[in-house]
């Protein structure tokens, strides 16, 4: 079984999950339109990655070893494009 090393959260919010995972020793980056995060989660090492709703995101194809998100799908325009993008990386 691979082991995950690297994550991407869409949507993050405060940050918290993706907190979580690189305290467990992940590599995690947020996607998001806006910088909600907490003040421990830009201390961290979690990166952060402003996203255009309609644009590709800017991480290399294959580049993810899990990408996520939980209460975002509703509220873009084309859900289907994020899962596009969620493959490709």
């Amino acid at each position: 079984m691979a082991q995950v090393c690297d994550v991407a959260e869409l949507g993050a919010g405060d940050g918290r999950l993706a907190l979580l995972f690189a305290r467990k020793g992940m590599s995690a980056v947020i996607l998001d339109t806006t910088d909600w995060r907490d003040g421990d989660v830009r201390e961290s090492t979690v990166k952060f990655e402003l996203v255009q709703e309609d644009s590709p995101y800017k991480l290399p194809d294959k580049s993810i070893d899990f990408f996520y998100s939980y209460g975002t799908l509703e509220h873009v325009r084309n859900p289907f494009r994020v899962f596009e993008e969620g493959i490709r990386i």
